[in-house]
């Protein structure tokens, strides 16, 4: 009996894509597809997310690291069947269009690691987000604050914002000399102004992209490389630091889990609880 094929075919030109249905056997579509994708320059993935031919991973400049990727989301209270959005930006052609999915790490790895090899960087957006685009109207909930060291002075930046306090829980090693820094919230809590504020203050002390203050923003993802250069990969790290200093120590405990709970989505954080965040993580910056 012939097998109903349904593939996803990419043009990295424009990034649009479209669905192609076929009848037969499969093995030979899969040949017959991937020619003609090749021939006109279109990616080719199948709907269930399966490797068509070599896996997408050893044919780039280095291999992906899928273990460092859901270390990062797990961070974030992520697993790799957690709905997000992903997207793909090229490190060193700006005019190319972006690649926006969504949906699990499961379901796209092999995508985003296509990508990846075609010297795209992989990004997440970091907020909840409704699943239907990526503008300020979907977003759902925020589950961090965060901040992009990419100045001259980016690592020893990195030591000041890992006294914080309260501490931030993560750092990902973006790029050699570049790391972006994580808060955590042990829930979520409603977008406001009250967001941009406090990105806006952590850029400020930190010497970080003043860019990065709106919930929409994507950072880029562990475990898949970065190729503004040489092609590195970025790389998850926890704890940012082992011990608290000694004079500072009755006041370091965190005030982020490693984790949010999904069961406050709907509700997300309380007034009170909101308040009591944005004051103690100001009172962290106000000492700076």
């Amino acid at each position: 009996m012939a097998e109903v094929g349904r593939w996803i075919v990419t043009d990295p030109k424009t990034a649009k894509s479209f669905t192609q249905h076929s009848k037969g056997n499969q093995k030979m579509l899969v040949e017959r597809n991937r020619a003609l994708c090749a021939k006109k320059s279109l990616c080719l993935f199948a709907s269930n997310a399966d490797p068509i031919g070599r896996p997408f991973a050893s044919t780039g400049p280095q291999p992906q690291d899928f273990s460092q990727t859901a270390a990062h989301l797990a961070a974030l209270g992520l697993t790799p069947n957690t709905p997000v959005n992903f997207r793909a930006i090229h490190d060193k052609d700006k005019g190319a269009p972006a690649i926006k999915r969504y949906g699990t790490l499961n379901q796209l790895r092999y995508e985003l690691c296509e990508w990846n090899n075609k010297g795209y960087g992989i990004f997440l957006t970091v907020s909840q987000m409704d699943g239907q685009g990526d503008k300020i109207p979907n977003v759902q909930a925020i589950r961090a604050c965060y901040l992009d060291l990419d100045s001259l002075d980016a690592m020893a930046n990195l030591q000041l914002a890992q006294w914080h306090v309260p501490m931030p829980s993560f750092y990902v090693q973006s790029s050699p000399n570049k790391a972006h820094v994580y808060w955590p919230f042990d829930q979520l809590y409603s977008p406001g102004d009250w967001f941009g504020e406090t990105q806006a203050k952590l850029a400020q002390v930190y010497d970080g992209d003043p860019r990065i203050i709106d919930p929409t923003r994507v950072m880029r993802l562990a475990g898949f490389n970065h190729q503004k250069g040489a092609p590195v990969l970025s790389t998850f790290h926890t704890p940012c630091r082992a011990t608290a200093a000694p004079h500072r120590r009755a006041r370091s405990r965190p005030l982020w889990r490693m984790s949010t709970s999904s069961s406050t989505a709907a509700g997300c954080g309380s007034l009170w609880a909101l308040l009591s965040l944005q004051r103690r993580l100001w009172s962290g910056l106000i000492m700076r």
